[in-house]
């Protein structure tokens, strides 16, 4: 851990994006310093960077900001009498209670951090600068778009999907409210864990695509070629020829109290139903194979039911404190490894 002094810097109103008198909010953000003359804009809890940006992965000071609604974020800003160019973005940077957002024309990278991204619930706006080359909001889409590979990387409560977008980043619609979801012709590529929904009851894909589909009307996305379902919703019914339940695949649910796996799955990914919490109880058939990580973390799981003794579950998969064939998830560790051992009985 390094001892260097934080700077800290009273910023304002700096990021604040009109005059309004209503109430503001503080909150505090962190930066770090890329070469002589930029810098990037993260939380100070989460202050690395990827490595392809080259930038520092210590904090090097604190921004006292102050906002209402809507945030602004600046093209330079100044520390000790130098002027900052504004060019990176880290995750989890921007306040949470925001509605609105604009990126100025000087952003040229935005982390990206699978499953771990904005999450701002009371996002409505999102407005990117017509200047920016790197990023845009198209159509006024409401939406931050990387334009080089049409690729949606932050998306809000009314943000729509413009036909020239290809494809949808891990953690674009964290914590978006939406009733439904339309995955047009021109998507190529979801990544897992792209969305938190909530209220979501409809979920659907057009039927010219080429890489996805809602088959049998069944309300979730599935990617054709691997049968494995990518999001799935309250009203979801999974079809047979799905084998595979994909990372956070129905995470973040929870109005979902019940459910029932089929038999035909194989293979549960990680957060598939984490911080599913009104789940009590599930059985798992005999056709699984496999649980990853996490799977079923954070959510209300009390009691689980396992039908195949040779499953390889992963033991960050439940909770602890979940009775698991009657007995604690400890009661099955193994003292090495990384997975449940279900034929102690």
């Amino acid at each position: 851990m390094s001892n260097k002094k934080l700077i800290e810097i009273d910023a304002g109103n700096l990021f604040q994006n009109s005059t309004s008198k209503k109430t503001k909010t503080s909150t505090e953000i962190g930066f770090q310093f890329i070469g002589e003359k930029n810098i990037r804009l993260c939380n100070p809890d989460f202050p690395s960077m990827s490595e392809s940006s080259g930038s520092s992965t210590i904090l090097d000071g604190i921004l006292k900001v102050q906002y209402h609604e809507d945030f602004k974020v600046p093209e330079y800003i100044e520390i000790n009498g130098n002027y900052y160019k504004v060019t990176d973005l880290g995750k989890c940077f921007v306040p949470r209670t925001m509605k609105t957002i604009f990126i100025p024309a000087s952003i040229s990278h935005i982390e990206e951090l699978p499953l771990e991204v904005w999450c701002t619930p009371n996002l409505s706006k999102i407005q990117v600068s017509q200047d920016n080359k790197y990023y845009d909001s198209r159509e006024d889409c409401n939406a931050i778009i990387e334009t080089a590979s049409n690729t949606i990387i932050t998306a809000c409560n009314n943000t729509f999907i413009p036909e020239s977008v290809k494809s949808i980043r891990a953690g674009a619609f964290c914590d978006v409210s939406l009733k439904s979801f339309f995955i047009g012709p021109n998507i190529i590529h979801i990544d897992y864990g792209f969305a938190d929904f909530y209220g979501l009851a409809t979920l659907k894909v057009s039927k010219t695509n080429r890489f996805y589909d809602s088959r049998e009307n069944c309300n979730a996305i599935i990617e054709t070629a691997t049968n494995t379902l990518v999001k799935g919703c309250i009203t979801t019914k999974i079809p047979q020829s799905v084998k595979r339940l994909g990372i956070s695949s129905f995470s973040t649910i929870e109005e979902l109290e019940s459910f029932s796996i089929p038999d035909n799955i194989e293979y549960v990914d990680g957060y598939a139903f984490c911080n599913c919490t009104g789940l009590k109880h599930i059985e798992i058939p005999a056709s699984i194979k496999k649980i990853d990580a996490r799977a079923f973390s954070y959510s209300g799981l009390k009691t689980v039911t396992i039908m195949n003794k040779k499953i390889k579950i992963h033991k960050t998969a439940f909770d602890p404190m979940v009775i698991i064939n009657g007995h604690p998830v400890s009661y099955w560790m193994r003292s090495k490894g990384n997975y449940l051992d279900l034929n102690k009985e």
